[in-house]
């Protein structure tokens, strides 16, 4: 058994190897604090590198999730492809709706946006006359005195403030005709985040009309690709306005099928409600979308059969059948593509 003694001699080796080292390292030129400097940069280095491989990891899954939105958004003809676009391009849309057999409505409406790029870069023209449909968006259906059949015209100035790949900021002024010119202003706000394989993008915008007063939209799109054939998009949204019915809420969930360049087919189960004077739901609805180029790029054909549970029928059956028809004129990122 050894003592005490006999064990100083083995622990005194490495407190000498490591003056040994030192000694050498000072006689070679090198300073403890050169070495404790080269460690450092290492690690900077490292962590740089690190942090380089989770932008670009990050960067990736925006393109991915975002490029797949961006051409399913423009390919449906939806307001989201012309909400950021900054490119000339016209929409044309006829449609004719059949609602428990009995009810028929055709809809025609024409929208989109002009650059104006020797003005500025940062502005564009844009005309809009969906009508009752765009209403519905911005809460003018529970405005007091308007027809909801009746349709407006919304032409006015957008200002680009900023943008970037995940956020934008743009500001609108114009005049929605109906029965007369009203003016509107409408700043809007955009930001995208990237969670693991999820897209977030966060809506915001705030809206005054001069004989109703001011309003405000909050809409979150969760977006994800689920595999290069399959797209899905989850979108709550709340409307608040002085003339509403308290926040007007809508929940929309959509699975969208991807054929091929040239067809797609979305489930979309749509929920809409209203707080005031207490929680109800207006409606449910439930619609399968086909949507099919004609035989020129520009043209699109859908067939949109579905159900609704209204409340003001008593939230009975309603069979839903939607035939439309659109042409798209100007620069495309679809067209851009064939």
């Amino acid at each position: 058994m050894p003592t005490d003694l006999q064990l100083r001699p083995a622990l005194s080796i490495p407190r000498s190897l490591i003056l040994s080292v030192l000694l050498i390292g000072l006689s070679s030129g090198f300073s403890i604090p050169a070495l404790a400097e080269s460690f450092f940069v290492q690690e900077r280095e490292r962590t740089s590198n690190f942090i380089r491989n989770i932008d670009q990891w990050h960067e990736a899954i925006s393109i991915r999730v975002s490029g797949a939105a961006n051409n399913i958004d423009e390919f449906f003809g939806d307001e989201r492809a012309l909400e950021e676009s900054n490119r000339t391009q016209l929409r044309l849309n006829s449609a004719i709706q059949y609602e428990d057999v009995t009810d028929l409505t055709i809809k025609l409406s024409f929208s989109g946006n002009i650059s104006l790029p020797r003005v500025s870069e940062r502005i564009q023209l844009f005309i809009d006359t969906e009508g009752r449909e765009r209403d519905v968006k911005e809460g003018f259906q529970t405005a007091p005195g308007v027809d909801d059949d009746q349709k407006s015209l919304f032409t006015g100035l957008r200002y680009v403030t900023r943008e970037t790949r995940r956020s934008l900021i743009s500001l609108d002024g114009g005049l929605r005709w109906r029965g007369g010119p009203v003016p509107i202003v409408r700043l809007r706000g955009r930001r995208t985040f990237v969670y693991d394989e999820w897209a977030i993008r966060l809506v915001q915008t705030f809206f005054w009309v001069e004989d109703r007063g001011f309003g405000e939209q909050t809409r979150v799109d969760f977006e994800r690709k689920l595999n290069p054939q399959h797209f899905l998009r989850i979108t709550p949204s709340a409307i608040w306005s002085e003339w509403s019915q308290g926040v007007d809420v809508r929940q929309i969930v959509s699975v969208v099928h991807i054929r091929d360049d040239d067809n797609m087919i979305a489930l979309e189960l749509d929920v809409q409600g209203h707080t005031h004077s207490s929680a109800k739901v207006d409606k449910y609805e439930a619609s399968l979308r086909w949507r099919t180029r004609g035989h020129r790029p520009w043209l699109f054909y859908e067939v949109a059969p579905g159900m609704a549970f209204k409340r003001e029928f008593d939230y009975e059956i309603r069979p839903v059948l939607t035939l439309r028809v659109e042409a798209t004129f100007g620069e495309t990122q679809l067209r851009r593509r064939q």
